[in-house]
């Protein structure tokens, strides 16, 4: 079997590696001067990635709605951490399940200088992250575009 099609293209491996964009892209061109529905692309995005997507596309494409989060951020310096609280308020749709990126900034740095992922799966979450310094500004997803709203900053 050739390791490209007679376009030229090399087929995508099966790693979850693989970024969205070459999926998309990936899909367009099979799919291409054809017809694709919602399934054939999920069918398609779980065989490149190797993840079952049902959750996924039920919560973004099939429920409705989208994320809306409230809340704040205090360091606590005499144990040396950041206590996050987070509620997901929005009034349409589901209790979102989203891994949420913290970007932890010092000194008014545009890129965090600590980045980490938790799981929001509920309507109230209350976090602690260690951290050896106090955060100048907190941020949620600082490097991804997602469509949610946020009201979002210091206590």
């Amino acid at each position: 079997m050739s390791q490209a099609d007679e376009g030229g293209r090399a087929p995508l491996t099966h790693t979850r590696e693989v970024t969205i964009d070459a999926l998309m892209e990936h899909f367009a061109n099979d799919v291409m001067n054809g017809n694709a529905t919602t399934a054939d692309f999920r069918v398609e995005m779980e065989r490149a990635s190797g993840q079952d997507l049902a959750g996924f596309f039920d919560q973004w494409l099939y429920q409705g709605g989208n994320p809306s989060l409230q809340g704040w951020w205090d360091y606590d310096p005499s144990a040396r951490a950041l206590r996050i609280e987070l509620n997901q308020v929005h009034e349409v749709g589901p209790t979102f399940e989203l891994p949420l990126q913290i970007g932890l900034h010092r000194d008014g740095s545009d890129l965090p200088d600590v980045l980490e992922e938790v799981l929001v799966d509920a309507r109230f979450h209350r976090f602690v992250i260690p951290v050896d310094f106090e955060p100048t500004h907190v941020t949620l997803y600082p490097n991804v575009q997602l469509l949610f709203q946020r009201d979002f900053g210091p206590r």
